[in-house]
Formats: C-alpha cells, sequence, structure tokens
C-alpha cells in the first residue's frame, strides 16, 4: 500500500535526524494478523536517542504513524530495533 510506503519513508528520514549514525537506519515492513508493522533498525548507540527519556520519542513517532494510519484507515505499527552487531 503506498501509505504504508510513505509512513515507512516519513519515519526513517525523521529518525534519520535524531541519530549519530543515520546511515545505519533502515527499515522493513512486515504484515501481521493485526495490520502492518514498520520495524526501524538503528545502531545500539543510538537506540536510547530514537526511543528517548521515558519513551517520549517513541511515543511521539507512534502518535504520528497512528495519525497517518488513521488517515488512510489502516492499521500501522511501529517497532524500534537494535541493529544486531
Amino acid at each position: 500500500m503506498a501509505t504504508t510506503a510513505t509512513a515507512e519513508e516519513v519515519l526513517a528520514q525523521l529518525i534519520r535526524l535524531l541519530v549519530q549514525f543515520p546511515e545505519r537506519v533502515t527499515s522493513v515492513t512486515v504484515s501481521t494478523a493485526l495490520g502492518e508493522t514498520i520495524q526501524i533498525f538503528v545502531d545500539k548507540a543510538d537506540l536510547g536517542s530514537v526511543i528517548g527519556r521515558g519513551g517520549r520519542t517513541a511515543r511521539s513517532l507512534r502518535i504520528l504513524l497512528a495519525a497517518i494510519s488513521a488517515r488512510a484507515k489502516s492499521r500501522l505499527m511501529l517497532d524500534i530495533v537494535a541493529n544486531p552487531g
């Protein structure tokens, strides 16, 4: 779906602005029974920057994703994952 690809690109770009190693940010969309999940992979050193103090940054990213998915009448979820290695 075009909205999923757009949401994935927007989130990846926003996260690249937050991290120290933007070249290591990758994303993939996975279909699940509950909807589609956008998985954003970041460097281990950047995980704290993306999650934020008390999870505030991650919560804000999820709110933005909820607004995008509500407009598209679909369900999108976000997972923030540390890159292995």
